[in-house]
């Protein structure tokens, strides 16, 4: 008895639809810029091959094109660098609303408002005669803080409160109203979100990521940590540098909030690395991260801070917080 042939009883087709394995370009960094490019419309990054392809965009004048030489000098050199363009950055406003009058007895609980890395305290705020009067009294002191431009009261039940730095976000915590008869309640709502470098990188992700190290030309201490906490968060390198002169100290803002690597962060006095490197350098790399781009050897060691505990040859630095994935701080002069 012969068989019955398949394709009689089911038409049955298959089709592979497979795609290579494809590797993150471990060797090419991407210099942030908000200096006018030579290219305009929606075109957020673009790749060059040479420091004279970088001067058909932009003037020997620039940062980014400083910086771009400085990369292209090095030795052993990557194969090409790709610019992108900052957008405009807009500052995040917040406000606080009240559910009713703040009366006789009233209390509005102290609570904290971070930005930046820095965590700002507003004390607890008493009744003051009437709500409108308390009410401001709660402005002056969130407007007191340095990470808040203005907050304004409408003498009724809202407080509006802007940032002091467009692209730099701050949150506040919660807070309560106790004693009296009745206590309000208050809800804190963003109105106009932030815009700064974590937006900006995302969307220049969103159509091309593939690079690996971040060279921003912004020195701002707070802007530096909102880029780190976004770099944080993907598997990228980081450079930046700093004109603190406290940069080595326990009081230095941006180094003790910048997250340190757990495999160990050291602070150097040295010599290059993609790029060139100055002063007052801090470099991480997690376990388990790829192998970061190769740098001559670094000399002069002034302080290391071991996966336990911290030890210096020079001096103490308090870096406590943890990291979850890389920072790395460099410099790549721009002379």
């Amino acid at each position: 008895m012969s068989q019955v042939p398949i394709s009689t009883i089911a038409n049955v087709q298959i089709s592979r639809q497979t795609q290579g394995v494809t590797q993150a370009g471990f060797a090419v960094p991407l210099i942030l810029s908000d200096e006018t490019t030579g290219w305009g419309g929606s075109e957020l990054t673009r790749s060059y091959l040479s420091s004279d392809e970088v001067l058909d965009d932009f003037l020997s004048s620039t940062d980014t094109y400083k910086a771009a030489r400085a990369i292209f000098a090095q030795n052993p050199k990557v194969e090409g660098v790709k610019v992108g363009k900052e957008g405009t950055r807009v500052a995040q406003i917040k406000t606080i609303v009240f559910s009713a009058a703040i009366i006789t007895g009233n209390v509005i609980s102290a609570f904290t408002v971070s930005s930046g890395g820095t965590l700002e305290n507003v004390t607890a705020t008493p009744f003051n005669t009437t709500n409108a009067q308390t009410l401001t009294d709660l402005a002056a002191k969130i407007q007191a803080l340095d990470s808040i431009a203005t907050a304004v009261s409408n003498g009724t039940d809202t407080i509006t409160i802007t940032a002091s730095e467009a692209g730099i976000s701050f949150s506040i915590s919660a807070i309560t109203v106790t004693g009296g008869a009745t206590q309000a309640t208050a809800v804190i709502a963003t109105t106009t979100p932030n815009t700064g470098v974590a937006e900006f990188l995302a969307a220049i992700s969103e159509v091309d990521d593939d690079w690996y190290g971040l060279i921003w030309i912004d020195r701002d201490a707070n802007q530096v940590y909102e880029a780190a906490a976004y770099i944080e968060t993907k598997r990228k390198i980081f450079g930046t540098c700093s004109a603190d002169a406290n940069i080595l100290s326990a009081s230095s803002t941006l180094i003790s909030n910048v997250r340190a690597s757990a495999s160990g962060t050291n602070v150097k006095n040295p010599v290059v690395g993609l790029g060139v490197v100055t002063t007052k350098t801090l470099s991480a790399r997690p376990r388990g991260a790829p192998g970061s781009p190769k740098v001559s050897p670094v000399t002069k060691p002034i302080v290391y801070i071991p996966d336990r505990g911290h030890s210096t040859r020079t001096g103490r630095w308090n870096a406590a917080r943890r990291c979850r994935k890389i920072v790395s701080l460099i410099d790549f002069v721009a002379e």
